[in-house]
Order: structure tokens, then C-alpha cells, then sequence
């Protein structure tokens, strides 16, 4: 019964990967043949990473700095946590350069 159980559960996760991958491919699709100025998609994902490594991206970062304080302060934080909000907080802030040190042809 358990590993019945499993196995639709298992079956149900492929089955959504597998729509997600379809979505997003479908989706990338118009910008496959477009160039780097008239891609919707492109320029839609650069607005989200621009409003990221801006002001809202330094909010956010704040905010989870600062409940990681609280919570080292009460004795409620694990080394896992704290290591998984300091390297988001790198890759939030450090994603333009390291696009930069992999030669990528465009930014946003």
C-alpha cells in the first residue's frame, strides 16, 4: 500500500517535470531565432534580474540577513540556513559578473 502510494506520487512528479519542461521550452521557442533586441522573453527576464540586483534584490537580501541575526541570536538557526542565505545573497548580487566571466555575448 505504501509503495503503491509511492510510486503514483513518483509517477505524478516525472509526469509535472516533464509539463514544466515542455512550458518553458515552448516558451523559449520565439526566442530562438530572434535577435538579442526584439526577444519578449528576454527582455522580460532581464527586467526581473534588473529588479533583483536593484533596490528590491537589496531589500531582500536585508530582510533575510536580518531574520538570519534574529534567529542565530535565539539559538533557532542551523548551519545549513545560514549557508544557503549567504550564497543566494552571492548569486543574487554576483550573477552579472559571473555572466560576464563566462563570455556571454549579451547582457541585460
Amino acid at each position: 500500500m505504501v509503495i503503491e502510494t509511492t510510486n503514483k506520487q513518483l509517477n505524478h512528479s516525472v509526469h509535472l517535470v516533464g509539463l514544466l519542461f515542455v512550458c518553458i521550452t515552448y516558451l523559449l521557442m520565439s526566442d530562438l531565432y530572434a535577435t538579442v533586441k526584439d526577444s519578449n522573453v528576454g527582455n522580460y527576464i532581464c527586467y526581473v534580474a534588473d529588479n533583483f540586483s536593484g533596490n528590491a534584490g537589496r531589500g531582500i537580501a536585508t530582510i533575510g540577513i536580518s531574520v538570519l541575526g534574529t534567529l542565530a541570536l535565539l539559538g533557532r538557526v542551523t548551519w545549513t540556513q545560514a549557508i544557503v542565505i549567504g550564497v543566494g545573497c552571492a548569486v543574487l548580487f554576483g550573477a552579472p559578473t559571473i555572466i560576464m566571466d563566462l563570455g556571454a555575448l549579451g547582457h541585460c
